[in-house]
């Protein structure tokens, strides 16, 4: 690998960084998210749920 290709790779490697760093949502709204989901599923579980025979696993 070339000095050129490391510089190349870096620059990517920074970029796919960046774009993850954008995409990554802090740890409050995970557990947010989270919750809401196990809900959700609690919900369609319940006794009066037409499909709590199918035993929903609902996840984040």
């Amino acid at each position: 690998m070339t000095a050129h290709d490391r510089k190349i790779a870096q620059t990517h490697d920074d970029i796919l960084e960046e774009i993850a760093d954008a995409l990554d949502i802090p740890p409050s709204k995970f557990e947010e998210a989270k919750s809401r989901y196990e809900s959700i599923g609690d919900w369609l579980g319940r006794d009066e749920s037409t499909l709590s025979s199918y035993d929903p696993a609902i996840s984040p």
